[in-house]
């Protein structure tokens, strides 16, 4: 396994790389959108032999922009959510895996891999060591005692009943 920094660092270059994918995306986005509104000013007459009608140019045009416009604003979530979370990998391992293998189908192969692999080699988050507190049996003081009241050797609490086998308050053995 590797350590905290390797792992934060692939995290933040896959980061990196997937914001530029935005924006080249967001770029493609644009350009798509700017076609679309410009292609019904286009008079048939111009469009070349052989070429779909103008309808199903606009159809396949809306399409390819709404394609590019979803991926592009995952590209967006992919890379704001790692910045988050490269400062800390061990202790988003499964959402970086998770993560990595949606940017992997949908928005980028190589900032996929790259926060893929930063998920699977980053350390195992440490559990955090549980403080155990010293319990205190509360006896009481030697001086506190009366005599003839008989007390609980467990709990230190006197027992009502002289003849009793077992104390009424922590039901310890009095035998």
């Amino acid at each position: 396994m590797a350590d905290e920094g390797t792992s934060s660092t692939l995290v933040l270059i896959a980061a990196v790389l997937q914001l530029i994918f935005f924006f080249v995306g967001a770029a493609f986005t644009a350009l798509f959108a700017f076609v679309l509104a410009v292609l019904p000013t286009i008079p048939p007459s111009y469009l070349p032999p052989g070429s779909p009608p103008l309808a199903e140019l606009m159809n396949g045009m809306l399409s390819l922009t709404i394609a590019f416009g979803v991926v592009t604003v995952i590209a967006l979530i992919f890379s704001i959510v790692w910045f988050m979370w490269r400062s800390v990998p061990s202790q988003h391992k499964v959402g970086l895996i998770i993560t990595g293998i949606l940017a992997l189908i949908f928005s980028g192969v190589i900032p996929g891999i790259l926060a893929l692999v930063g998920g699977v080699i980053g350390p195992k988050e440490s559990a955090p060591i549980p403080t155990s507190t010293p319990t205190l049996t509360s006896k009481p003081a030697q001086s506190r005692h009366e005599e003839g009241v008989k007390y609980c050797s467990t709990c230190g609490n006197p027992v009502a009943n002289p003849n009793a086998q077992y104390c009424g308050v922590c039901g310890a053995s009095l035998v």
